[in-house]
Formats: C-alpha cells, sequence, structure tokens
C-alpha cells in the first residue's frame, strides 16, 4: 500500500477563509462597541466628578455610532459575498477605508481621553476612564485588523 502525500495547491488564505475571519471580527467589534457605547453613556456621570469636555461626550457616542453602522455594512457584505461567492473590491476599499477612519479616530479619542484622565483626581473617574481607554484600544486593534483584512482583496 502506497502512501501519497498531500500537498496543499495554494498558499496564502482563501476569499471565503478571509470573509469568516471579518465576520468573526465584526461578531467583535459588535460586542466590543456596545461595551463601549455604555461606557460613553456614563461620561454624563463623570461630569459632575470633574470637568469633563463636553465634545468629548458627544465623540464617544459618535464614534459608537459609526462602529455600528459599519459592522453591519461589513456583515452585509460579508453575506453578499457568501453568497455570491464573489467579492465586490470597491466595496472592500469602502469598508477599508471606514475601518482606517474609525481606527484613526478612536487614537484621537484616546488621546483626549488620556489627556482628561490625567486632569481627574476622583478614583471611581479613573477607573471607568481606564475601562473606556481599554476598551478603544480593543476597538482600534480590531479596525486596525479589519484595515489589513479588506486589503487582501
Amino acid at each position: 500500500m502506497k502512501v501519497r502525500k498531500i500537498r496543499p495547491s495554494q498558499r496564502g488564505f482563501t476569499p471565503i477563509e478571509l470573509l469568516i475571519a471579518m465576520a468573526l471580527i465584526v461578531l467583535l467589534m459588535t460586542a466590543l462597541s456596545q461595551a463601549f457605547s455604555a461606557n460613553a453613556r456614563t461620561f454624563d456621570d463623570l461630569k459632575a466628578i470633574g470637568d469633563l469636555d463636553e465634545k468629548l461626550d458627544d465623540d464617544c457616542l459618535v464614534l459608537a455610532g459609526r462602529i455600528t453602522a459599519t459592522n453591519q455594512r461589513a456583515s452585509d457584505f460579508i453575506q453578499n459575498s457568501l453568497r455570491t461567492g464573489t467579492v465586490n473590491s470597491d466595496e472592500a476599499n469602502a469598508l477599508r477605508e471606514q475601518y482606517q477612519a474609525i481606527c484613526d479616530r478612536s487614537l484621537e479619542l484616546e488621546v483626549r481621553l488620556r489627556e482628561v484622565q490625567s486632569r481627574i483626581e476622583d478614583l471611581r473617574a479613573q477607573l471607568v476612564l481606564q475601562h473606556s481607554l481599554n476598551e478603544i484600544k480593543r476597538l482600534k486593534t480590531s479596525a486596525a485588523t479589519m484595515v489589513r483584512l479588506l486589503s487582501l482583496f
């Protein structure tokens, strides 16, 4: 009995594998954005504790809305690509740009949150801000991963 070695005929990832990876990241980002949104709402409470920048509160809510909308668009893109068996590269590029904008906006927000955190002395407020900073880092990492994946299409 002869034993044959099976060699993969291709190297790298297939579009289906990339789409599945993107679907998992979208799912993760959805969960993270919900946690982030909940933290963004607590900024109203923090205003009584410290002098939070009013624009910072609005920016957090706007970012959460952008993440939700972009994740929905990515989910639609993934479902359509899996259903048709083709990938719309224009849509992939548009999504990549949206995730890059989320990544850039997250970085700006992180810098501003750190500045606010340095001015607040209340321990409870510090903990809430630190939790928000951790969520922003996770969102930024997930968005950057989506940018890299979408650039493969």
